[in-house]
């Protein structure tokens, strides 16, 4: 998959020169690798058996939020993948990033959870931001499953973030690792010092 000249032009202005690309090894095959030659790309896989392919959209239509129940409660707070993500992104040599996954939903909003929750937003506005949907997405993903019988309400209300979500997610960290601070620091490796480091990278006095 072949990102257009307007994008790599506009990240190139926006003087983005790292991509963390989420996406499963299935995801790589079936969709391929995006071009960004002017960036260094990082695929890390967070989910290894994540994927979009038809038998794999299937299974998770037939009981949607009992899938998101578990990615969200179990799988994502035991994701030690966040660690490589949060690391790489405290050695860049310059601070402008993009990562991604398929959707930019799950994956991509809970790596944007972690790297908000370390510079301190407060947690409301995590919440706001984790909720916003980029309606271009829901169109992407309508046009990937468009051969699946499901129509494009039914993928809004499947596919707009939801509240409860992120809630599962934070209850799974307290229940898994105690809170938040022992999963940064304990789990995920990330240190004060290196929270520190992101602080000084991207927040202005």
């Amino acid at each position: 998959m072949s990102s257009n000249e307007d994008d790599i032009r506009q990240l190139v202005d926006l003087e983005i020169n790292y991509v963390y690309d989420f996406r499963s090894h299935p995801e790589l095959v079936s969709d391929g690798q995006k071009d960004f030659p002017h960036a260094q790309v990082t695929h890390i896989d967070i989910l290894p058996d994540a994927g979009m392919d038809e038998s794999a959209i299937n299974k998770f239509l037939k009981n949607p939020q009992k899938a998101f129940d578990y990615l969200y409660g179990e799988a994502f707070p035991q994701s030690s993948e966040y660690s490589q993500f949060i690391q790489s992104v405290i050695i860049q040599d310059t601070p402008g990033l993009l990562f991604h996954c398929t959707g930019g939903r799950d994956r991509t909003g809970i790596a944007g959870v972690i790297l908000m929750y370390v510079l301190n937003f407060k947690l409301e506005d995590i919440y706001e931001e984790y909720l916003e949907m980029n309606q271009d997405i829901i169109h992407a993903l309508g046009m990937k499953i468009g051969g699946l019988s499901i129509t494009r309400k039914e993928l809004e209300a499947l596919m707009i973030p939801k509240r409860r979500e992120l809630e599962a997610f934070f209850e799974g960290v307290r229940r898994v690792h105690g809170d938040f601070e022992a999963y940064l620091t304990k789990f995920l490796g990330i240190s004060t010092s290196d929270q520190d480091t992101l602080k000084n990278t991207y927040l202005t006095q």
